[in-house]
């Protein structure tokens, strides 16, 4: 199981580390032996004082217990350094995050590795981007923000160019009344040789 975030608001909320750990003894034996399985994306509303106090699933997994379960793990365990409007005062924020549930083969993968051909570095290039997309109900990128900067906004753009061009997701159905949105982590590093496939 792997949990993937994402961010919005004038400075958004920041997930404190560790605080939303999904551990093996989260995935009940009879949701397994019931083949429940799948990616569960879910929109959370962090409040003002750094607790969750809101979640919807906008990708369903198809199983309402998983789905139930990952917003009873985030409301529970999450913590978050507020967001903060511009006279730096906490204020309500917005949050997106992406569970896997399964075993072996059937753990569709949230993070993502993908590798960029480019002529040269950028400068400022210093280490891989990591880039968090939404995904819009047809499957395809609507929004892509970085995580972690690889130090060059000009690769950085680059990266989310690519994964606008390239990147899909079978399409979410959402579990709420929320539209439906899938949320992913891309890794990317560029390369000045060949991609490796």
């Amino acid at each position: 199981m792997f949990w993937m975030v994402m961010a919005a608001a004038f400075q958004p909320p920041v997930m404190i580390k560790n605080s939303l750990v999904v551990r093996e003894r989260d995935y009940p034996t009879k949701l397994i032996e019931n083949g429940d399985a799948g990616v569960v994306s879910t929109h959370l509303t962090v409040a003002a004082d750094g607790h969750v106090n809101g979640c919807k699933v906008t990708e369903t997994s198809g199983s309402q217990a998983l789905d139930t379960l990952t917003c009873t793990i985030a409301t529970h365990r999450a913590r978050f350094t507020p967001a903060r409007d511009a006279e730096g005062k906490p204020v309500e924020g917005d949050y997106w995050t992406a569970v896997t549930w399964g075993t072996n083969s059937d753990v569709t993968p949230i993070n993502i590795p993908m590798e960029l051909g480019v002529k040269a570095l950028p400068p400022g290039y210093s280490q891989p981007a990591q880039m968090h997309v939404l995904f819009g109900a047809d499957g395809k990128p609507m929004r892509c923000d970085a995580a972690m900067s690889s130090g060059s906004i000009v690769a950085d753009r680059a990266v989310c160019a690519a994964i606008s061009r390239q990147a899909s997701i079978a399409p979410p159905k959402s579990g709420s009344d929320e539209p439906a949105v899938g949320t992913r982590t891309y890794t990317a590093t560029l390369t000045t040789g060949t991609p490796q496939p």
